[in-house]
């Protein structure tokens, strides 16, 4: 499922010194990463990126659950909404990262295609990342990780970019000494 969050948070981190952090600041980055093929009108286009590289769009089956909910929220007194444009206040049919019904990750939309045309970026599926190896200068200058039973260790150039959700990070963290 595809939801940004609500823009009184982005506000919020911006009042307490998150300078950029404003709604109208990250909007444009929102819109830019996006190809929207959901439902919108002229009120909620201006919310929304056509031209990205992640498609968004509505889901297209409702079930008679997901019809009673859209009625129950009419029946309160809440709009059906678009949760990604100017209020999140309300109901709305789900809206997901997929292109014509199928899920479409962020390597399908970041990697795959430029995978080929990249001299500094290796996609490894099947890896398991133990550690972030160190130099003497405390600098990340490599990972060692498992790939079929087999300990190996890979070195970069620039920078290591660790990101191995919300849960592995911080262990592969604690793993390499950190935290």
């Amino acid at each position: 499922m595809y939801v940004r969050g609500n823009r009184r948070d982005y506000d919020r981190w911006a009042s307490l010194g998150n300078h950029g952090w404003d709604y109208l600041s990250v909007l444009p980055y929102f819109k830019s990463m996006e190809t929207y093929a959901g439902t919108c009108n002229n009120d909620t286009a201006k919310y929304h990126g056509f031209e990205g590289p992640q498609w968004v769009e509505n889901g297209k089956i409702f079930t008679p659950v997901s019809k009673a909910f859209l009625k129950a929220g009419l029946e309160l007194g809440y709009p059906i909404n678009d949760p990604n444009a100017h209020s999140q206040i309300g109901f709305s049919s789900p809206v997901f990262t997929s292109k014509e019904g199928v899920r479409q990750s962020a390597a399908d939309s970041y990697l795959r295609d430029k995978l080929q045309h990249q001299d500094n970026l290796h996609l490894m599926t099947g890896a398991h990342v133990t550690r972030v190896l160190f130099n003497k200068r405390k600098r990340a200058i490599g990972v060692r990780f498992i790939k079929a039973n087999k300990m190996q260790e890979v070195f970069v150039r620039k920078e290591v970019i660790l990101s191995a959700g919300a849960l592995q990070t911080p262990q592969v963290l604690m793993l390499s000494g950190l935290g």
